[in-house]
């Protein structure tokens, strides 16, 4: 039988001013990472930090998650650190409103507030790429990084190696791990009748 912490206790006794701000910024990164705030600009439905990290506690209150001895999270700030993530990660895939628009420059831009049926359903194709580049890359520090620095609009892997002080090589071999578990986990979206669309 698993065996469960003691949630409530755990974060009626944490130490909040400093947990606060270590939460805020991971959720921050995170945000980044998956495209809902960008150096140029934060999309119309994205929230903010703050929000989603307040979304994170209020569900551990609400008894929604709970927090097992062997699931391997040894404190409250990572498994904290988890609710965010699998938050977010839900969040951007149950959001069939999403008008981001995955532009060919990598960066996220708005789109029309009255789209037409066509812009509709590439919208709605849109957002189930960006979900599955984020699937594919959460957990690997290298194809996160990868993927941030496509979102701040570098493309070139020149441009990227120079943006992450990587070598042109391990950008490439980024690119390249990155294209092969899209293709090995979402076919539907990148198999070969489809043209493979990674940043």
């Amino acid at each position: 039988m698993r065996e469960e912490h003691d949630l409530r206790a755990a974060l009626r006794d944490a130490d909040w001013p400093t947990l606060l701000g270590r939460l805020a910024n991971h959720a921050e990164r995170r945000l980044r990472w998956a495209g809902w705030i960008t150096d140029r600009k934060t999309a119309a439905h994205a929230m903010t930090p703050h929000e989603l990290v307040n979304h994170a506690v209020d569900r551990c209150l609400q008894g929604k998650r709970r927090w097992y001895k062997d699931a391997g999270y040894p404190s409250l700030e990572s498994f904290l650190c988890w609710v965010i993530r699998s938050l977010l990660s839900t969040e951007i895939k149950a959001d069939a409103r999403d008008r981001a628009d995955f532009a060919d420059d990598g960066i996220v831009e708005g789109r029309s507030d009255e789209p037409s049926p066509e812009d509709a359903v590439a919208d709605g194709e849109r957002t189930e790429v960006m979900a599955a580049i984020v699937a594919c890359a959460d957990g690997d520090s290298d194809l996160e990084d990868f993927y941030m620095a496509v979102l701040g609009g570098h493309v070139r892997r020149e441009d990227i190696a120079e943006k992450l002080g990587w070598t042109v090589e391990r950008a490439s071999a980024a690119r390249i791990k990155l294209q092969r578990r899209l293709l090995a986990h979402h076919p539907e979206l990148f198999g070969t009748s489809k043209k493979v669309r990674t940043p």
